[in-house]
């Protein structure tokens, strides 16, 4: 379990599904305190809602290095970094950024 906490980098990118339900079990057991980078880019299941719920236990989130869809007003949005990897065909969640 103390690897699990530990992590500083999680990539779903394009993992089509992964939803809040999957959020919010993670969030419900502690959470990811040590995780820096987290990229959701092409996860069309998650919402608002799910994001925020993982974001909230995650207080070392780097807003530089999360990414999520772009059709989604989710935390940090002023400030995330937007959906990664517009190149690949499959990121039907994400119309903008880099």
């Amino acid at each position: 379990m103390e690897t699990r906490r530990s992590l500083k980098f999680l990539s779903l990118s394009g993992c089509y599904k992964v939803t809040d339900l999957g959020l919010r079990a993670v969030s419900q057991r502690g959470g990811l305190p040590s995780l820096e980078h987290l990229n959701l880019s092409g996860c069309p299941l998650i919402t608002e809602v799910g994001l925020q719920e993982l974001v909230s236990v995650c207080p070392s989130l780097n807003d530089e290095h999360f990414y999520y869809c772009d059709n989604i007003d989710g935390p940090h949005g002023d400030t995330a970094s937007g959906c990664q990897n517009l190149q690949c065909g499959f990121r039907v969640c994400c119309r903008s950024g880099e």
